[in-house]
Parts: C-alpha cells; sequence; structure tokens
C-alpha cells in the first residue's frame, strides 16, 4: 500500500497551495492496479500531527568548524611533525599561542617561510606573542616583525599578535577568541598588565561582553602564559585575570609557555564557598565538573587547556603541586612524552576537543578528547499549530482503476488557495516510482 501526502512547491514558507485538478503520474516497470482512491482536501487553518508530515520541518542551518592550536613551537623535527598535523587535521585556521621561533630558523622571514612551506603560504597561521618575541625577556625575535610576513588573514579588532579578537564565521559567527598578552613587555607596545581596573582588564571584559550581547555562541580566550598549573611556570597572568574570566564563564582558556599538556577540570566561583581561585591551593567547591567522563556543559565555568607542545623539549609535571586538584588530565616530559597540537571542533551545540599526538610511540602514547555541550541547544523548528476550524471535503474519486502509467484524479468542487491534498492510493505491485504532478512535493510515502 502506498499513501501519499503531496504538496505545492511553489510555496516555500508553508504547505499552502493553489489547488488545481491535476493528473498524479506514477511510473512503473510493470503495470499497477487502483483498487481504490480517496482524496481528502483539509482548508487552512489545520493541524496535522508531525508524524504525517514528518519533511515539512524547517529546515537549520548547520554551522561548523576546526581549527588547531599550540605553542612553543620552535624550527626542528618536532615542530615539522607538528606543523604537518595541521595539514592533515583539515582545519580551517590555526592558533599559534606564543614562543615562535626560539631563533632555530632566524630571522623572523626565514621562520615564516619554513612555516607557510609545511602549512601552505595562505592558510590563516594565526599569531599571538610569548614571552620569546616580545623583545622584554628574551631576544628569539620580534613579534612586530613575525606579523609581517605572517599577517592576520581573519580580521578582527585590536592589535594583531598583541591584543585582538575576531569572530568565527565572519557571517554569523558563533564564537568569538580574544586573543592577549598577559604579563608581556614590548618592545613597541609597553607592558600589559591585566590586573583588576587597567585598560587591558576592562577591555577584555568588555570583549566578552559585547560577544554575549551580539548572540555568539562560543566565546575562548587564548594567551601565552598560565595561572594554574601543574609544571614549572607561576601564576604569571594574575589572579585578577584568571576569576575575571572564570567569573565570565568563558567557554574555553588556551595557554602554552608551560612545554606540556593540561586539561582542567571545569572552574566556576560559588559564593562563600568559593569567592576567587586561589594558585597554589586547591578548593574542590570552585570545580562544578571534574572531567572524568571527558563530557563538559556550557555555561558551568571555563575549561583550561595548556598547550606547549608545538616542538619544543617538554618540561616535567609536578604532579604534587598545589594545583594538580584542577586537572584532569596531563602530558609531559615525565608521563607519556611527545609533541603535537590540539583540534578544536566548534559547532553551534557542541565544542569538540582532540589532542591526539601522533608523533607518540608505544608505550607513551597519549590522547586526551572532551566535549563542551550546550545546555540550550536550538532544537529543530517545527510548524506552530494554527487556532481555527477545519473544513473537511472529502470523494471517492474511483474503484478498480488499471493503466500503466497515469492516473487522472478529478478533485472535489470548491478548492481554494491554501488547500492541502491527502491522496490514498493503493497499488500493486508496491515498491515502485511515484512521480507527483508538476508543482507538487510528495512528501510521505508509506508502502
Amino acid at each position: 500500500m502506498n499513501n501519499l501526502h503531496v504538496t505545492d512547491t511553489n510555496n516555500k514558507k508553508s504547505f499552502h497551495s493553489n489547488m488545481k485538478f491535476f493528473s498524479l503520474r506514477a511510473k512503473y516497470t510493470n503495470k499497477y492496479f487502483f483498487s481504490f482512491i480517496f482524496i481528502i482536501i483539509l482548508s487552512i487553518p489545520l493541524f496535522i500531527p508531525n508524524q504525517f508530515l514528518p519533511n515539512l520541518k524547517a529546515a537549520t542551518t548547520s554551522t561548523s568548524f576546526s581549527f588547531t592550536a599550540g605553542g612553543d613551537i620552535g624550527g626542528n623535527s618536532n615542530t615539522s611533525t607538528a606543523l604537518d598535523l595541521i595539514a592533515q587535521s583539515g582545519s580551517q585556521f590555526h592558533l599559534a599561542i606564543g614562543d615562535l621561533s626560539y631563533s632555530e630558523i632566524a630571522p623572523e622571514s626565514n621562520w615564516c617561510s619554513y612555516v607557510k612551506s609545511r602549512v601552505s603560504s595562505t592558510f590563516p597561521f594565526e599569531l599571538l606573542s610569548g614571552n620569546h618575541e616580545d623583545g622584554g625577556e628574551a631576544q628569539d625575535g620580534l613579534i612586530d616583525n613575525f606579523t609581517q610576513c605572517l599577517p592576520n588573514r581573519l580580521g578582527g579588532v585590536g592589535t594583531y599578535g598583541k591584543e585582538y579578537y575576531f569572530d568565527y564565521p565572519a557571517s554569523s559567527p558563533i564564537a568569538r577568541f580574544v586573543m592577549i598578552s598577559p604579563n608581556l613587555t614590548f618592545t613597541n607596545g609597553g607592558s600589559y598588565s591585566y590586573a583588576a581596573g587597567t585598560t587591558h582588564y576592562n577591555w577584555v571584559a568588555n570583549t566578552i561582553d559585547s560577544a554575549r550581547a551580539a548572540g555568539i555562541k562560543w566565546v575562548i580566550v587564548g594567551m601565552h602564559k598560565v595561572c594554574i598549573s601543574m609544571g614549572i611556570a607561576p601564576c604569571d597572568i594574575g589572579n585578577d585575570l584568571l576569576n575575571l574570566l572564570v567569573s565570565k564563564k568563558v567557554d574555553l582558556i588556551l595557554q602554552a609557555h608551560d612545554h606540556d599538556y593540561q586539561r582542567s577540570k571545569q572552574l566556576a566561583l560559588n559564593g562563600p564557598t568559593c569567592t576567587a581561585i586561589q594558585v597554589g591551593t586547591y578548593n574542590s567547591n570552585c570545580v562544578v565538573n571534574d572531567g572524568s567522563t571527558g563530557s563538559y556543559t556550557q555555561g558551568s565555568g571555563p575549561v583550561v587547556v595548556i598547550v606547549g607542545t608545538a616542538g619544543e623539549g617538554l618540561h616535567t609535571l609536578n604532579l604534587c603541586d598545589g594545583d594538580t586538584g584542577y586537572f584532569a588530565k596531563w602530558m609531559g616530559n615525565n608521563v607519556n612524552p611527545t609533541n603535537g597540537l590540539t583540534k578544536f571542533t566548534v559547532s553551534s551545540d557542541q565544542l569538540t576537543v582532540s589532542a591526539n599526538f601522533t608523533g607518540s610511540t608505544a608505550p607513551n602514547n597519549f590522547t586526551d578528547s572532551f566535549t563542551i555541550t550546550s545546555s540550550t541547544a536550538t532544537p529543530t523548528p517545527t510548524p506552530t499549530p494554527p487556532t481555527g476550524s477545519i473544513s473537511l471535503r472529502a470523494a471517492a474519486i474511483g474503484n478498480n482503476g488499471q493503466g500503466d502509467s497515469t492516473l487522472t484524479i478529478g478533485l472535489p468542487a470548491g478548492t481554494t488557495s491554501g488547500d492541502v491534498m491527502v491522496a490514498h492510493v493503493i497499488v500493486h505491485p508496491a515498491g515502485n516510482v511515484i512521480t507527483p504532478p508538476t508543482g507538487w512535493n510528495l512528501v510521505l510515502r508509506q508502502d
């Protein structure tokens, strides 16, 4: 048996149609037998349960993209392996979160050429300064020169390489990337302090707030230096900045500087039991999800991901550090050591992270993955049931009709614009192709 529900395709917004008499054409390899045809004309407004109109649901536009991130890069064989992972990942861009060449390939223009040879000359390899290129702490090139040969290809607002943000995709963005430089002192630009009340602190707060006001789904903050960590670096960025990001409930905090991989539990302030996260002292009340299942809920608080693994030698992790309790997964020189990158896939409803360092060898293979899922996932729109009366007209149009390819159906008199036709046709043999008339869609067939 074949149940046909046919609608007019000329009306894009709904299943309204200008009803006409027409021939219902069915193409078969064999003759078919129509034992009974029953036509029902329904005048709108009406409600037809969704199970009978599955294809009338409004289509949704799915936006998804991927990017990679990693810092402490250099220019050695491990670096080459990590850069090759970018091309293999199929990502749309890479975030280089500080400490770029280490002068292993110099000057800056030569290092840029080396990177381009691995990822292509036009790939968006987005830069952020580390302490090795700010000009204040080490002399491994200047960020101002690196940004000339690896320019910003994604647009944005601010000073590229130092303090800027961009939204992605450019049209109808679902994520804002806020790239900052806490505790760096630039040859050209001075010191960047993010203590509470400073210009840079307020810039970060306002940039996050404006993303929320614009309805941008995800907020991801990147910087080179760290705060809580099991590595060798202290809290260089300052408690004020860390707690600002936690209080704003950004989704991800991306860092490098410590040459290791660390993924935190989900952090949150919690009234009098956790008024602020204090570095070096673990407070379980500042954790809302321990990350043991690799599944977090968006809006509960940020997850810190330290990825200082893009080429340089790894640091030893302190497994007894006071901050250890804040972390769910880690890798370093003394724990499954390997270099690589982390890949992030972002959609409107979920952020998926995969840290699969393919350069590792047994028994030191290391992988990590986790997801942050929206607690307010956008539902698939369905037609709103209208109110009003239903006018029903029915007619038995044929009995024991037989033909090779065409069946002409005469509809009841009085059809008007906005009518919907439901045709019940019993066909033998079942399973053959049925082609509706021009201008109509077959939206449901049940054999």
